[in-house]
C-alpha cells in the first residue's frame, strides 16, 4: 500500500471519528445562531439533553471573524466551572470560575497583549483582594485615570477600526442590554472623536469601560441610551 493511500485512509478514519463524536446523542454539536456573514455565532456541544432542551452542554460564542469570544460549561442554564474569554486576536481576556451562575474563587484578566491586569478572588459576588497591574508588572490604582488620553485633535478612525471596536463593545452586552447595538454604535463614534485609535486599540476591556464611563459622565456622550 502506497504512502498516499495510507494517508488518505487515515484522513478518512479521522473524519469518520469526528462525525461520530459530533453527532451521537451523547455528544451532539449544534449551531444555535450565526452572524450575518454566515459565520457561527453560538454553538453547543451537548452532553446531556437534546437540541430542543439542552441540560448539560459546553458553550462557544464566536466573534464574526471566527475567533472564540467565550467558552465554558452550562448546567441547568447556569455558568458552571471554568469559563474563558478572549480578545479578537485570540489572546486570553479573562478566566473565572462559576458556581450556579455566580463567579466564585480566583479571577484573572489580561491586557490584549497578554500581560496580566487583574488578579483577585470573587467572594459573595464581589471581586475582593484584587491587585491591578500595569503592563510592566508594577501595581496600579483600581480607579485608573485615563482622561489624559482625551484629545480635541484626533485623526479620523477608519470604518474598519470603528467596526472592530464596536464588536469588542458589543460582545459582552449582546442579548443582555436591549439597546446594545445602539449604545455601542454611539459610544464608539464618541470615542473616535476624542481618542486616537493607536491609543485606544491596546486598552484592556476594563480600561475601555473606564473610558466609556468618563465620556458619559463628563461629556454626556450616549447617556440617554443608558438612562432609558
Amino acid at each position: 500500500m502506497t504512502h498516499q493511500i495510507k494517508t488518505s485512509l487515515s484522513i478518512l478514519l479521522i473524519s469518520i471519528l469526528i462525525l461520530i463524536i459530533c453527532f451521537t446523542s451523547n455528544g451532539q454539536r449544534i449551531i444555535v445562531e450565526t452572524w450575518n456573514n454566515g459565520q457561527e455565532k453560538v454553538t453547543f456541544d451537548i452532553t446531556k439533553g437534546t437540541g430542543e432542551k439542552p441540560i448539560d452542554y459546553y458553550y462557544f460564542k464566536f466573534y464574526p471573524n471566527g475567533q472564540v469570544y467565550k467558552e465554558g460549561n452550562y448546567i441547568d442554564e447556569k455558568y458552571t466551572g471554568e469559563w474563558k474569554f478572549y480578545y479578537q486576536n485570540g489572546n486570553t481576556k479573562s478566566i473565572g470560575n462559576y458556581r450556579r451562575g455566580n463567579l466564585v474563587g480566583k479571577f484573572k484578566s489580561y491586557y490584549i497583549t497578554g500581560e496580566i491586569e487583574q488578579d483577585g478572588m470573587y467572594q459573595v459576588g464581589q471581586l475582593a483582594n484584587v491587585k491591578l497591574y500595569n503592563r510592566d508588572g508594577t501595581e496600579k490604582e483600581r480607579n485608573e485615570d485615563l482622561s489624559y488620553l482625551i484629545s480635541e485633535k484626533v485623526t479620523p478612525w477608519t470604518s474598519t477600526q470603528k467596526a472592530r471596536s464596536k464588536v469588542d463593545c458589543l460582545m459582552p452586552i449582546d442579548g443582555v442590554f436591549e439597546k446594545a447595538d445602539d449604545y455601542c454604535t454611539c459610544i464608539i463614534d464618541s470615542t473616535a472623536k476624542h481618542i486616537k485609535y493607536e491609543n485606544f486599540r491596546y486598552l484592556s476591556e476594563y480600561q475601555r469601560s473606564l473610558i466609556f464611563k468618563y465620556l458619559m459622565e463628563q461629556r454626556g456622550c450616549c447617556r440617554h441610551l443608558i438612562e432609558k
